[in-house]
């Protein structure tokens, strides 16, 4: 049995719990400015291209006085491959509109969310070297569109292959993954209330969480060493560390793929896919919350961090509202 199945593999269906809160159908349309007597805490909310494309334009805006924006490499890495692997076939016209579209993107993320973005190597590094979550860890922004616009086949080239090593990674932890968490998995294939109740135990899991932390030290002393960095001493990354984030959406990602049975080979072109998710799961570590228009993903967030579920938005294309994200299934008795 492996490591991962010997301490998580503890969650058997004895210890399955729910935390579902009742919220009822909380609908948000348009973000009113607060008053100054009734002022709210401003949450952070990591920010994912599927709401970003999708919002109006002045919607993002409009939230500025509750929400502030973790914009992320892997929102810039979605964004500027976009359609990159049909450029070949696209019209003029088509091709046209297509960049119009990735502008468009890039101006949102830039006017109205707030332009301050976290480079994931800084972050590493932040955490690495000074021993505190990277939730104080500089942040650029991106001074000129037209540089963006500019971005060379090898800088897409470069976000296609780290896609492709987050999906290989993934894709060997699946099928390495032995015992009675494969057993339970499968034995849940179709039920996704009670396999969503099985990995929010499992995730949350003491055991796991204890080897989630230790894997981190682990994998981040072998990438530090081979870059020169000195690791500090004082290295145990908590709940709200990005390098504990990233094993946790590994482990989910993991687990959700074997429920899947998704063994089909992926298009090397391809970026914007699940894998990269891994990304907006794990920077959640030091946000309140995601704004996503993607159900998928907003699903994995309620089973790795569910005391973040207030701070889970969906956007709702269909009806241009911004409501807190609850699965079907939760409701169910």
């Amino acid at each position: 049995m492996s490591a991962e199945s010997s301490l998580s593999g503890t969650c058997d269906e004895a210890k399955l719990y729910v935390l579902l809160p009742e919220r009822g159908s909380k609908i948000i349309q348009q973000f009113q400015e607060p008053s100054p007597t009734h002022s709210l805490p401003i949450k952070s909310l990591v920010l994912d291209k599927s709401a970003l494309q999708a919002a109006p334009k002045g919607f993002i805006a409009s939230l500025k006085n509750r929400f502030k924006f973790i914009l992320i490499e892997a929102l810039g890495c979605e964004i500027m491959s976009e359609g990159d692997d049909k450029r070949d076939m696209l019209s003029e016209i088509d091709l046209s509109r297509l960049d119009d579209r990735i502008r468009a993107n890039y101006q949102k993320a830039i006017v109205e969310a707030g332009n301050k973005w976290l480079c994931r190597k800084t972050a590493f590094e932040w955490e690495v070297t000074k021993a505190e979550s990277a939730r104080s860890a500089p942040r650029d922004p991106l001074e000129r569109l037209e540089d963006v616009m500019r971005l060379s086949p090898e800088a897409i080239a470069e976000c296609v292959r780290y896609d492709e090593s987050l999906g290989e990674i993934v894709n060997q932890g699946r099928h390495a993954l032995l015992g009675e968490d494969r057993e339970m998995i499968v034995k849940l294939r179709g039920n996704s209330k009670r396999f969503f109740e099985w990995l929010t135990a499992c995730l949350n899991d003491p055991d796991l969480i204890d080897y989630i932390k230790r894997r981190a030290i682990t994998n981040n002393f072998s990438s530090s060493k081979a870059s020169g960095l000195e690791m500090s001493t004082g290295f145990y990354p908590d709940r709200d560390w990005i390098t504990f984030g990233s094993e946790l959406a590994f482990q989910c990602l993991v687990y959700y793929e074997t429920w899947r049975d998704h063994a089909t080979p992926r298009k090397v072109s391809k970026l914007t896919n699940q894998f990269f998710d891994i990304e907006y799961l794990a920077y959640m570590a030091m946000a309140d919350g995601l704004f996503s228009g993607d159900k998928y993903l907003l699903k994995l967030a309620w089973a790795c961090w569910p005391d973040k579920r207030e701070g889970l938005y969906e956007y709702v294309q269909g009806e241009k509202t911004m409501r807190i994200f609850t699965p079907k299934w939760s409701k169910e008795q």
